[in-house]
């Protein structure tokens, strides 16, 4: 990543306000908002425990980033963020976490830009910190 890149990206995260969550699992939803809503108040979340769901509501809501389960029951966290982007026609940037990613499918994350990372299950603070961190 260039130098410009990276610059807009940590501008990016210090001014984001809508955030997207998406967790099938519900222990795991409600924990990572109370985790993020203790680092980052500010931060307006929209938690979710279907991708589908999720997709719906980017339709009509403003979405400045996106935290999803790869492994969702309805459809996977990469066809969430890629819908999203279809139909905003922008680069809104994610996360995919999961307790376990193929290699072959984390290899091919490269060909997304706009995830920008994968994140281990269990998500600890430091991982949130280090995502959204204003360096």
């Amino acid at each position: 990543m260039s130098e410009e890149q990276n610059l807009r990206l940590k501008y990016r995260r210090m001014n984001f306000k809508e955030m997207l969550i998406v967790d099938d699992d519900l222990n795991q939803l409600a924990y990572l908002s109370a985790l993020i809503n203790s680092l980052f108040p500010t931060i307006n979340l929209h938690t979710f425990s279907k991708g589908a769901d999720a997709v719906e509501f980017s339709t009509n809501n403003k979405i400045d980033f996106a935290l999803v389960d790869f492994l969702l029951q309805d459809i996977n966290g990469l066809q969430v963020v890629c819908e999203i982007n279809e139909q905003k026609n922008s680069k809104i940037p994610g996360a995919l976490i999961s307790s376990f990613l193929p290699r072959t499918i984390k290899s091919q994350l490269v060909a997304f830009p706009e995830i920008e990372c994968f994140l281990k299950k269990p998500i600890l603070s430091s991982d949130i910190r280090e995502l959204f961190a204003k360096k």
